[in-house]
């Protein structure tokens, strides 16, 4: 009964294709050094240095795995190859570095030097599959390029910040507010790095690791409706309803817009034998997105389950005209799809 967003995208036609069976494994392995400024900590120095091992971890796997495909088919492209190429490298980019796990071999901080040395391990056939399986899904394809360009963004301002941090003649004020920006903007980055190990544990299956690294990244912002979301999620699959729900909660009291949210609160509660609180999220979600046919088929799933069968058979309909494949099998096997 739990749905999550499974909307298509227009780019799966451009999808990295590989003759069946194939496996190839690539080890990408680079060296970093950061040198500090007066304005780093060992904490600081280390999220610079992390976030820019992975850039060019994720710049050197979106090359390799773009570079093993077939030319993009010209039929398929809006603008130059060129354009598209750049856009397609950009999105594998931002996917891999939710599907892909960094991990570091080596570390060392010496006060003015951070060196860091990691690597990621690419299985392409496992890494292309899980990259259809994102791109498929328009939510969390925008969700990985969002936290990209937040990474990005922030990585600017820290540089900017650390060029103001070295002008002569700051007052002690200014000084301390460019310091506490600093600090802000490299928080940016170490949540944004949380979110995205706590994102690769999740697809691997890894639940409490990924809880634990997306309650990290909302111990430094806690603004992000998506972490609450994919935490609730998380403690759904573990078992923890009620931490589902007060996750969930939290979403939506950020984003009262989350259809998505407020569906998987509903099965939370169903789940949890609340059923008029169920229905009322599913309610809810409708209300807030009337086209989103998940909250429909849920909808008719608690119905079912009440005995309800008329108003039950109303909402698969509604789910099925919107192409939910969960009620077009129900009323496939039920008979009313004649």
């Amino acid at each position: 009964m739990k749905q999550y967003h499974q909307l298509f995208f227009a780019l799966l036609a451009l999808l990295l294709c590989r003759e069946a069976g194939f496996a190839q494994q690539k080890i990408f392995m680079r060296e970093y050094r950061y040198t500090a400024s007066e304005a780093d900590s060992k904490l600081t120095a280390r999220s610079i240095a992390t976030q820019q091992m992975r850039n060019e971890l994720l710049r050197e796997i979106g090359e390799f795995l773009l570079s093993e495909k077939t030319l993009l088919t010209q039929s398929t492209l809006v603008g130059s190859n060129e354009e598209v190429a750049e856009n397609f490298s950009s999105k594998i980019e931002a996917i891999s570095a939710g599907v892909v796990e960094m991990k570091i071999l080596d570390e060392t901080w010496n006060g003015e030097t951070y060196y860091i040395k990691a690597q990621m391990a690419v299985d392409t056939a496992d890494v292309e599959r899980r990259i259809a399986e994102v791109l498929n899904d328009k939510e969390k394809t925008k969700e990985l390029e969002e936290s990209r360009r937040r990474a990005a963004a922030a990585e600017a301002e820290v540089a900017r910040l650390k060029k103001e941090l070295a002008k002569q003649h700051l007052t002690e004020s200014q000084l301390q507010q460019l310091q506490r920006d600093y600090r802000q903007q490299v928080g940016t980055l170490t949540a944004e790095e949380h979110f995205l190990q706590g994102y690769s544990a999740a697809e691997s299956g890894l639940l409490e690791l990924a809880v634990e690294h997306w309650k990290k990244a909302l111990g430094i912002d806690s603004s992000k409706a998506n972490l609450h979301y994919n935490l609730g999620n998380a403690y759904y699959d573990l078992g923890a309803k009620r931490q589902a729900i007060e996750n969930f909660q939290k979403a939506v009291g950020i984003n009262p817009a989350d259809a998505a949210a407020y569906s998987n609160m509903g099965i939370a509660y169903y789940d949890l034998d609340e059923k008029s609180r169920a229905i009322a999220c599913f309610q809810k979600a409708i209300d807030v997105n009337p086209g989103y046919a998940a909250a429909y088929y849920n909808m008719g799933q608690a119905y079912r389950g009440l005995g309800s069968q008329s108003q039950a058979l109303d909402y698969y309909q509604k789910a099925a005209r919107m192409g939910n494949a969960n009620a077009l099998e129900y009323l496939k096997g039920s008979g009313y799809d004649r």
